[in-house]
């Protein structure tokens, strides 16, 4: 594509171009233009090691123009990065500056649907915060259907980059035996609470919808967003109306490849345009799920590799400027007799909507706070203790005469440390984090399950080893007790991994969870991304290429680029001639990879990670404190380790060690042999 196409295509706001010099100025930025030089029969824009190719002129010009910045065509694309960088980079040229645009009204973005939204929606949240910059928004929101799962990622990029976020969810809500969409937008605390209840409903009690009774039950925090793809009742606008303080109508005036769909949708707004417009205020609230209107066939193809129904498609749901969405408004009200002023006036309050939305809604995700639940002692304990407390003084000193008292050379060393690194536990409110941890692995020992000694920087807390959750005196072995847990590191919990028998992995956590309770445990979520091979097989199974030329083309990728960025597979198709071959013929498929590559594909669970919630006054289960889904009968967090533990989230690692099964069948061999033999004797 010609460079000027391009710059048009994608709103680039240049200062300046002179061809004959090979360079762009933007945002007061001077891009030097690299061509492909001949080598041989053959122009080349890099080397074998994936270097730029640059002559004698390139290097005059980079200097005569001070260059900041590399700009060269590559596949159909063009590409940027800095002259001072030593590796080659394909950073994508666009959403750099600000962007050339004629509708200069301020509007916030609400209709997000990011990779999150799987197999759906595209992209990372930082990719669709670098464009909303580009657009000159200020505020943003994310609005996935039936899932949360990337919302603290969204708020935390958008915090990155000074952009407000706004957090939301499109759920699917069920009347009678009918399912329809409400975008619902997170106020305040009460709001977000609200919707992770909501949340639950669709993903652990009913599986994919909530009904219409319990949704107008948590309605309070909320604005409610009634989406244009039903037909308004006046019915529905009452029960609406009656339990939402706002309320809006989503006008999207998306166009669909399908005639049939495209039609009723129109007539749908026409509808609620004609009887309910002084009832329930429009809101400008497009759906996108792609960045740039040429992506449209990603949805598609993510539709297809995740096996989702994809009936209704549109070239039209991506990322639109103001003045793209205004020329659609015109071009539906191009009839009519007041020269548009009507169309005018309801772009107009559609756009002063978005802020009005965004301006009420002021709500963060709280990422400094510990949630640390209470140790809940047995009926036995609690007879003899009156607080946690006291039972954990009392083990601690269990601990002190069984293996320190008359076991040591000086025991003032360990009474000096004990103080030290019980003033930060009691400082830090981690006595029940101990004590939870203590009273599994007494569990354990009790129903004779083979534990581990103890691993990483835990094993140098004599605490620790005081109540046998580690088994190694850091003391005698010199270990710093400030490389496990020091005044510094109280914004977060301290992880102590301990190693199980992995044949009773399950029983531990079942363990768990009847202890603390169904609605207060569930498992750790994380999610399996397309990569670079699986994104070959995937797209060319549904892009019509040739399934063993794909098995085949995947296998050249070695190793060390298998978990590699974009630009690894160029690195790789240098040394692979028949790879190189693949991506030139196969153009489309590779600009999708791009798009999608890392993006989420399908759920998992993490391998060992478990939460216990608390069980606040307000908040008694994990439904009031975290997405969570359900998956063979265990709740599962929507949210990875990194989320939850930037929550300050109680997680337990409960690790399967195999050696330990092995371990313990010895031991039970010996145990077995010895009574033999004693018999024998």
């Amino acid at each position: 594509m010609q460079l000027t196409d391009w710059l048009e295509n994608n709103l680039i706001n240049y200062s300046h171009l002179d061809e004959e010099n090979n360079c762009l100025i933007v945002d007061s930025k001077v891009f030097q233009i690299i061509h492909p030089k001949q080598i041989e029969d053959e122009l080349k824009l890099f080397d074998e090691d994936f270097k730029l190719i640059l002559d004698q002129l390139d290097f005059d010009l980079i200097e005569s123009n001070k260059a900041d910045y590399f700009l060269f065509c590559f596949g159909e694309q063009w590409y940027y990065y800095s002259v001072s960088s030593t590796e080659t980079e394909l950073n994508i040229f666009k959403y750099f500056g600000k962007a050339k645009q004629s509708v200069d009204l301020v509007y916030s973005f609400l209709g997000i649907h990011t990779g999150y939204e799987l197999c759906n929606g595209s992209q990372m949240p930082e990719d669709w915060i670098k464009k909303a910059k580009f657009l000159g928004i200020n505020t943003i929101a994310s609005c996935e259907l039936n899932t949360l799962a990337g919302s603290l990622k969204f708020q935390e990029q958008c915090i990155k980059q000074e952009i407000k976020s706004v957090i939301g969810e499109t759920v699917t809500v069920k009347h009678l035996n009918e399912l329809y969409e409400l975008k619902l937008y997170v106020m305040n605390d009460i709001g977000w609470q609200n919707l992770l209840n909501i949340n639950a409903q669709v993903n652990v009690v009913n599986q994919q919808y909530v009904t219409e009774e319990f949704l107008l039950s948590h309605f309070e925090g909320l604005i409610c967003v009634v989406s244009c793809s039903k037909k308004l009742t006046d019915e529905f606008l009452s029960r609406i109306k009656t339990s939402f303080k706002h309320y809006f109508y989503q006008i999207d005036f998306v166009e669909y490849q399908s005639n049939e769909k495209d039609r009723e949708h129109l007539l749908n707004i026409q509808h609620y345009l004609q009887n309910y417009q002084r009832s329930i205020s429009p809101i400008l609230l497009c759906d996108a799920y792609y960045l740039d209107q040429e992506d449209y066939e990603i949805k598609t193809l993510l539709n297809k590799v995740g096996k989702i129904g994809f009936k209704y498609q549109s070239k039209d749901q991506y990322f639109k400027t103001l003045e793209q969405i205004s020329k659609q408004f015109n071009y539906l009200h191009s009839d009519e007799r007041d020269d548009g002023q009507q169309c005018i006036e309801l772009f107009e309050e559609c756009v002063d909507n978005t802020n009005k939305l965004s301006n009420l809604c002021n709500f963060k995700i709280v990422t400094d706070k510990l949630h640390l639940p209470q140790y809940e002692m047995t009926a036995k304990d609690k007879k003899q203790f009156k607080t946690n407390e006291d039972l954990f003084y009392h083990l601690i000193e269990q601990g002190f005469q069984q293996r320190i008292v008359g076991k040591v050379k000086n025991e003032d060393i360990y009474y000096e440390r004990f103080e030290t690194e019980i003033a930060v536990i009691v400082k830090g409110g981690l006595i029940d984090y101990f004590l939870i941890l203590w009273d599994i692995l007494d569990w354990c020992k009790k129903n004779d399950i083979l534990t581990g000694p103890g691993r990483g920087s835990a094993a140098s807390s004599l605490i620790s080893y005081l109540l046998y959750i580690t088994h190694l005196d850091p003391i005698r072995y010199k270990l710093i007790f400030e490389r496990f847990l020091n005044e510094g590191r109280l914004k977060s919990l301290p992880d102590i991994d301990v190693d199980f028998e992995s044949e009773y992995r399950d029983k531990v956590k079942q363990y768990i969870q009847e202890k603390y309770t169904f609605d207060n445990v569930c498992l750790i979520g994380t999610f399996n991304n397309f990569k670079i091979k699986s994104c070959i097989k995937d797209l060319s199974r549904e892009m019509n290429v040739d399934y063993s030329d794909a098995n085949f083309i995947s296998s050249l990728i070695n190793k060390d680029f298998e978990d590699g960025t974009f630009i690894d597979l160029f690195k790789c198709s240098l040394k692979e001639p028949k790879l190189k071959d693949f991506i030139i013929k196969n153009y489309k498929l590779v600009r999708a990879m791009q798009i999608i590559l890392y993006q989420p594909k399908v759920q998992s669970v993490h391998a060992a990670g478990v939460i216990i919630t608390p069980k606040y006054k307000d908040r008694k289960t994990v439904y009031d404190l975290l997405p969570v889904r359900l998956e063979e009968g265990m709740l599962i967090s929507e949210y990875d380790k990194f989320n939850i533990e930037s929550m300050g989230f109680l997680k337990e690692d409960v690790l399967g060690l195999h050696q330990l099964d092995k371990i313990h069948t010895m031991m039970k061999l010996i145990k077995t042999a010895k009574r033999l033999i004693n018999s024998v004797l």
